[in-house]
């Protein structure tokens, strides 16, 4: 009996997951130059790490960098490091909601804008690339957990689609998005912008 109720569990898991995978398999292959994109969720009170998170970057050698839970402390401590990336956005936060966008390539544009709320923040650009503009939507919305926390992430993920309107057709949405490929308000941003995971 027990075994039937592991079995039933991991069937029901799988139902939720498997979809989701094989949707991510089938995603088109983009053409022209490729566009190398480095998303850290820095963690806040971590600041010590710049020297590490520098390293990654090094070594991912990326055309952006899009980074949430950017303090104050952390900005000063990336910055001196990050000279080959001139082309910024920053909204240094001293919470959880602090973000920076810094690019090798120009910014066209580049504004902070809400996220479903004002204290959860997201960075809205266009980047100037060798296949023409692009399109960026930074974001990082509030965890999950009890009460309205999953609503706050849901309402946050439901913004999306709206900020996503004034950009060119090539778009990339990029951040910590605090949800699974099968939850629902994820798989609604999915379908209601056209988006691939």
């Amino acid at each position: 009996r027990l075994a039937l109720l592991w079995a039933t569990g991991a069937l029901a898991a799988l139902a939720a997951v498997v979809p989701g995978w094989l949707a991510a398999r089938s995603a088109p292959v983009p053409t022209g130059a490729p566009l190398r994109v480095l998303c850290l969720n820095l963690l806040r009170g971590n600041e010590q790490d710049a020297g590490p998170v520098l390293a990654i970057v090094r070594g991912h050698a990326p055309d952006l960098v899009f980074c949430s839970e950017v303090t104050p402390e952390w900005l000063a401590a990336l910055l001196p490091g990050l000279i080959e990336f001139p082309h910024r956005h920053c909204h240094a936060d001293p919470g959880y909601f602090g973000l920076a966008l810094f690019s090798k390539l120009p910014l066209a544009s580049a504004e902070v804008i809400p996220l479903g709320y004002a204290w959860a923040p997201a960075v809205r650009a266009v980047v100037t690339t060798a296949n023409g503009p692009v399109g960026l939507r930074g974001v990082h919305t509030p965890r999950p957990g009890l009460g309205d926390r999953c609503r706050e992430r849901d309402l946050a993920l439901a913004a999306i689609p709206t900020a996503l309107a004034p950009l060119p057709p090539q778009r990339l949405v990029l951040g910590d998005f605090n949800a699974t490929p099968w939850n629902g308000a994820f798989i609604e941003l999915l379908a209601t912008t056209g988006l691939v995971d």
